[in-house]
């Protein structure tokens, strides 16, 4: 009898009307199987294909508003819409009805960067960030990363002053990725980085004074620009470099005398008052 009793219990829990309500949610949201965009039949297959790395997306559900919104897009990409072509750009970034495509999300950067040099800083800023995963890759031993092309946005960018695109023309010459390996130019935009509040190119100046990298080694330099990365950087990023940061502190506290801290300590005032005009 109790099993019975159990039994009626789990086949309620199973095929109770709220639930069914619930499993059917994606029914009631409209979502579609198959559709048409651009002329081009996809399937929802097709965007999990493309997700398949992202398990929160495995149940993406694709319905009618947004295929007609994408199909718009395409109507105003067609028309020379530059907002139409970030969008598009955008939509293949996040797979949202037709599948993630970097390749195809780069070539519209391209062409609109191309096309309305006007706005050629947002657009190489936005190149390069689209270019920041050449240096995941590389890391990941991919010899077919583009770093060529990546560094011509990267300096391209950096010269209309865009902090980011700084810190990644700085990588580029620090590991010679799409150019030859040139610690000055690392450390000269690094510094510029740093000094417009980039706290990642703080951080890395630790360094290039540590290891002499296209700078002398100043021991009491890095300290400085160490006290500057730990008094900019906000909380989760000090929390992400918490480990070495600690390891760095102590190893440069461990050379440095009681005056040599107290210069340091001055001179990161100092820089942090450039930083913050």
């Amino acid at each position: 009898m109790c099993q019975f009793r159990l039994i009626t219990l789990l086949l309620w829990t199973i095929f109770s009307p709220q639930l069914l309500a619930q499993l059917n949610f994606d029914l009631a949201l409209g979502c579609l199987d198959e559709w048409v965009i651009n002329g081009k039949k996809y399937q929802t297959s097709d965007i999990l294909a493309s997700k398949k790395h992202n398990k929160k997306n495995i149940n993406w559900c694709v319905d009618q508003e947004r295929v007609d919104n994408i199909n718009e897009i395409y109507i105003r990409v067609a028309n020379g819409d530059i907002d139409a072509k970030r969008e598009l750009a955008d939509a293949h970034s996040n797979g949202r009805a037709i599948p993630r495509n970097e390749k195809i999300e780069i070539g519209l950067w391209l062409d609109i960067a191309e096309s309305y040099p006007g706005e050629k800083e947002y657009l190489l800023a936005s190149k390069v960030y689209m270019c920041d995963y050449v240096f995941m890759l590389r890391q990941k031993g991919a010899d077919n990363a583009n770093g060529d092309e990546c560094f011509y946005w990267a300096e391209a960018a950096a010269k209309l002053g865009h902090k980011f695109s700084m810190n990644m023309l700085a990588n580029h010459y620090l590991l010679g990725v799409g150019t030859m390996k040139n610690y000055k130019e690392s450390f000269y935009w690094f510094n510029e980085a740093a000094l417009g509040g980039d706290t990642s190119s703080m951080y890395s100046l630790i360094f290039s004074y540590i290891r002499g990298e296209g700078v002398p080694i100043n021991y009491s330099e890095a300290y400085s620009w160490a006290l500057v990365f730990d008094y900019h950087a906000k909380q989760y990023t000090r929390d992400i470099y918490k480990e070495s940061y600690n390891q760095i502190i102590e190893g440069l506290e461990g050379v440095l005398n009681s005056n040599d801290k107290m210069k340091a300590q001055e001179r990161s005032i100092k820089i942090s008052q450039l930083i913050e005009k």
